[in-house]
């Protein structure tokens, strides 16, 4: 075996990876290796066997006491840990979701959970390497990794603040929850951490595993009640919009205005048991409502249809405008249309055509739709309408 500097490589290699000194096996023997027997033979071709089978058993009783023995902290793992708090900041502030939707929005807000997750245990096994002789180190390990992980969480939410992007206090939340549920979960395993714990009750061990997956389960409920929202959209088409379902309003705002559910106006004709929205338009530059992201291919349609119906004494102009995913939010870029509203029942119906050919040098596509809104532009006055039986139909 090749010697450098007076020792065997093999010697050099092993301390470099478990970031003590295995060289002078003698009075000097880490604590991983005390129980371990003598293998040494006075036959010189056994040394590299000997040294090899000594370093497997080594190794073996490291990873039994959980790394606690190890002396200090490698710089490769000050250096991983800085690379991924780096990392951690330019993802926050800078990465974009793939698409400016719902789906993506709500995926990258819970992609807090495992980002945070993950760099709380980067941070726990440098803390757990650290040479600090306190008791009960090992516990607080866990309590510095989640501090240190959302200090960091909480200076990247401010930086955003200032930033391209918008900081909420639901991220610091997600944040907290995606750490703290990550560390729990390894802690419920970590005997060395507890042995008096764990050795009481397996319930325990469950309750902490139990408790560390509602952590992480609940900062994606949302991730779930979106999908299950766009699958009844789809469902439903090509009926857009009519009040009568809850995830609708995953999809359906209103923007300086007033919406709420409420029961067909007698006056209106209709069954007087459906369920419309009431729509009170406010004296802002831009008051009403936007439908965003209504199933996206009106191909194979002729006409967008919805019903308007007016309480008012006199009539009233509102804006439509439908917009495709290529929109770049001039006005020119879109379909745009003045509707007259006058008192009691009016039925509105688009053309497609007419859609297709809205946007200015191009065409809109129509397998792209992204949006739907109607609004009024500075009302002298407030006033309300109710709206139903957003559709499209064919001739």
């Amino acid at each position: 075996m090749r010697e450098t500097g007076g020792r065997p490589k093999c010697d050099l290699y092993l301390t470099g990876f478990l970031g003590f000194d295995v060289g002078g096996i003698g009075p000097e023997v880490p604590e991983g290796l005390k129980n371990a027997k003598s293998v040494t033979s006075t036959k010189p071709r056994n040394v590299s066997l000997s040294r090899t089978v000594l370093y497997l058993r080594l190794s073996v009783n490291l990873v039994k006491s959980g790394g606690s023995r190890v002396s200090s902290p490698r710089s490769a793992d000050i250096l991983v840990l800085l690379v991924v708090f780096v990392g951690l900041a330019v993802a926050l502030i800078q990465v974009e979701p793939p698409a400016n939707t719902l789906f993506w929005r709500v995926a990258f807000n819970a992609g807090h959970v495992p980002l945070f997750g993950l760099c709380a245990i980067a941070v726990l096994r440098v803390g757990l390497r650290w040479p600090i002789r306190l008791a009960n180190w090992r516990i607080l390990a866990y309590v510095a990794a989640f501090v240190v992980t959302n200090i960091v969480g909480t200076v990247a939410e401010a930086l955003q603040a200032v930033g391209p992007r918008d900081a909420a206090f639901s991220d610091l939340v997600r944040n907290a929850l995606g750490s703290g549920g990550f560390l729990l979960l390894v802690f419920a395993f970590d005997r060395e951490a507890h042995p008096k714990f764990m050795a009481r009750s397996w319930g325990s061990q469950g309750f902490a595993v139990l408790l560390a997956v509602l952590m992480l389960a609940v900062p994606l409920v949302p991730l779930v009640t979106t999908a299950a929202a766009y699958r009844d959209r789809n469902a439903a088409f090509p009926r857009i919009c009519d009040f009568e379902s809850g995830s609708e309003f995953m999809f359906v705002a209103p923007y300086d205005a007033e919406l709420e559910v409420a029961d067909e106006p007698v006056g209106w004709g209709r069954d007087p048991t459906n369920r419309v929205g009431r729509l009170a338009f406010s004296t802002a530059q831009y008051s009403g409502l936007a439908i965003s992201e209504p199933c996206p291919d009106w191909t194979g349609h002729d006409r967008l249809v919805f019903e308007i119906y007016s309480e008012l004494g006199k009539g009233v102009k509102l804006n439509l405008r439908i917009h495709d995913a290529e929109h770049d939010q001039r006005f020119e870029d879109r379909f745009n249309r003045v509707l007259a509203i006058e008192p009691g029942a009016n039925v509105v119906s688009v053309s497609l055509d007419d859609v297709r050919g809205g946007p200015k040098g191009r065409e809109m596509d129509l397998s792209r739709i992204r949006g739907v809104a109607i609004f009024d532009v500075r009302a002298a006055a407030t006033f309300g309408l109710y709206l139903d039986s957003f559709r499209l139909e064919r001739d």
